[in-house]
């Protein structure tokens, strides 16, 4: 009797080994397959991302260094003051090749014209004032060329996000494109907005456009500054042209560095990230912090973000619909990317690690 309670005791613990050890296989798999889940989730969302290379820091740079020191804005530029010029008046020799220097407060002195105000004109600009001062009173119609012969140093200030910040001492014509070559190019960190900042009389209404007449405080007028925005996508990818202002004496260029986001939950490197001054969708984001885990909610994800003013806005996000083809919503700057856990997948993951390491301590 005791033999055979012995041959059944043996039975059952060899039966109980393979179910034990079966179990073993079907969570490993189960385990597996919904590991996977998380891993196709991330493909998917890699698959659908929209991130346009040609728009990052090293391509913007490549682009920058693409159109500097282009001829295209010679015919825009500003005299400034020491700028050598030859004015000449067509079939009157006494007002021919005449040579004069820009002043300090932008002004020059011509025979029969007088004093006129140089400073920030352009060559056709000044062509037509000296017309009109000669035209008025001594010469019918005259015909009026400006040549610049020297064109005198410029100080303009590259700073913030740029490799080469500083104070660049430049003649002859220059752009912000021009400029931001000069400073050796973008950082990784810098913003795709920068701002052109300029010194302008303060009785002015509002900042003339990009390129403007610079206005100067010669006549008493306190000064204060214009700060003028320029998108360096639109004017580097997009070809927005009118955006590369010529710069003139004392202009600032400033390239501030971008905003940074967190993503935390259920990511495989929660932590915070860089926007690198480009457009980013929270698929991306996720994709920039490795991905989703396998314990994800794919339709529990949230934004949060702080609005000033008001109180903290909640932007909720589905991968799923992302997946399908759906343009994610653009992070910004401060914002909070939380992927949440599935319940029912945290629940299943700790049951098929309770199986396995109770089947590996009984084996």
């Amino acid at each position: 009797m005791g033999d055979f309670l012995n041959r059944c005791q043996f039975k059952f613990d060899a039966v109980n080994s393979y179910i034990l050890l079966f179990v073993a296989v079907l969570a490993l798999f189960a385990s597996g397959c919904a590991t996977r889940s998380g891993i196709s989730k991330t493909e998917a969302l890699i698959a659908n991302a929209t991130r346009d290379e040609s728009r990052g820091t090293m391509a913007l740079n490549s682009r920058i260094l693409a159109m500097a020191n282009s001829d295209s804005l010679s015919g825009d530029y500003r005299l400034g003051t020491g700028d050598l010029l030859e004015i000449s008046v067509f079939d009157i020799a006494e007002l021919s090749k005449i040579k004069a220097r820009v002043g300090a407060e932008g002004l020059m002195t011509l025979p029969l014209a007088g004093t006129v105000a140089a400073g920030g004109k352009t060559a056709m600009e000044l062509e037509a004032i000296v017309k009109a001062a000669l035209g008025s009173r001594y010469i019918r119609d005259p015909q009026v060329s400006v040549f610049v012969l020297e064109h005198h140093s410029h100080r303009i200030s590259v700073l913030g996000a740029v490799k080469k910040p500083g104070v660049f001492e430049v003649s002859g014509p220059r752009s912000v494109v021009d400029m931001l070559a000069m400073a050796e190019g973008l950082t990784e960190q810098s913003d795709q907005i920068v701002y052109l900042i300029r010194k302008v009389v303060k009785s002015s209404a509002a900042p003339g456009p990009l390129g403007s007449q610079p206005q100067t405080a010669s006549d008493g007028k306190s000064a204060q500054e214009a700060v003028l925005e320029i998108n360096l996508e639109e004017m580097l990818v997009d070809g927005k042209d009118e955006l590369n202002a010529p710069l003139q004496s004392g202009d600032v260029v400033h390239v501030p560095k971008a905003g940074s986001y967190f993503v935390g939950g259920s990511v495989q490197k929660p932590g915070s990230y860089v926007l690198k001054g480009r457009d980013v969708t929270v698929d991306q984001a996720i994709i920039e912090a490795g991905g989703v885990t396998k314990v994800a909610d794919f339709e529990s994800v949230k934004i949060f973000r702080e609005i000033k003013g008001q109180q903290k806005q909640i932007i909720e996000v589905s991968l799923n619909e992302i997946e399908q083809g759906q343009k994610g919503p653009l992070v910004m700057k401060n914002d909070v990317i939380l992927v949440n856990s599935n319940g029912f997948k945290s629940a299943w993951f700790g049951f098929l690690e309770f199986i396995r390491f109770g089947v590996g301590a009984s084996l």
